[in-house]
């Protein structure tokens, strides 16, 4: 199972991020219940490299919404 963190829109008209996983053909199958959130315990450097990898895999897909992990 792969998974990368992608926007969400929901039904109540918020967006987030979250975490996303995908089954073997490579479609939605689950994600997190809450959107993510940031924090290190490695210092600001950390911080930001896990920023732009969720800029990356999240901001350079398309939107899925709710009804894509029904």
């Amino acid at each position: 199972m792969t998974w990368n963190y992608r926007r969400i829109a929901l039904d109540d008209g918020s967006i987030g991020i979250y975490e996303v996983y995908y089954d073997k053909q490579d479609k939605p199958e689950l994600r997190t219940v809450d959107p993510v959130s940031l924090y290190s315990f490695d210092g600001p450097e950390d911080l930001e490299q896990d920023l732009n990898y969720i800029r990356l895999s999240a901001l350079g897909q398309p939107i899925l919404t709710e009804k894509d992990f029904k």
